[in-house]
């Protein structure tokens, strides 16, 4: 079986990457296995903002407020992981209902006019 899957989804390791989005575009899938995190999640937003559906363990996606089903698909586990990587991969319409809704959560949250425009709010909070 991991005979055949690699042979229908092939691979390649990387060396330093410059620009990651023609990386992204080929990709059917991101995923996100990390057990601990130490720093930011902005290879989930770029992911996201690259239209791509993200399969995430709860520590890669942290701070994010992404909705599982809807952002993203988010698993605990490695067999639930390695399901929904699965899952998608055979469900191209899913797939790409993830994905877009991933990139309208990044537009709507996280880009620089929605930042911007958050933290406009906050300083208008701060006058007398």
């Amino acid at each position: 079986m991991a005979r055949a899957a690699r042979s229908r989804f092939p691979h390649s390791v990387h060396g330093f990457v410059e620009d990651l989005r023609p990386l992204y575009a080929k990709a059917a899938v991101v995923a996100v296995p990390l057990a601990v995190s130490a720093g930011t999640n902005i290879k989930v937003m770029e992911a996201m903002a690259c239209g791509r559906a993200v399969v995430s363990t709860p520590v890669g996606c942290a701070g994010l407020g992404l909705v599982d089903g809807q952002d993203a698909l988010i698993r605990s586990s490695a067999e639930d992981f390695a399901g929904a990587i699965c899952d998608l991969l055979a469900d191209p319409a899913g797939r790409q209902a993830i994905a877009e809704r991933a990139r309208r959560t990044v537009e709507q949250r996280f880009s620089w006019n929605a930042i911007a425009d958050c933290a406009y709010a906050s300083y208008l909070q701060l006058q007398p």
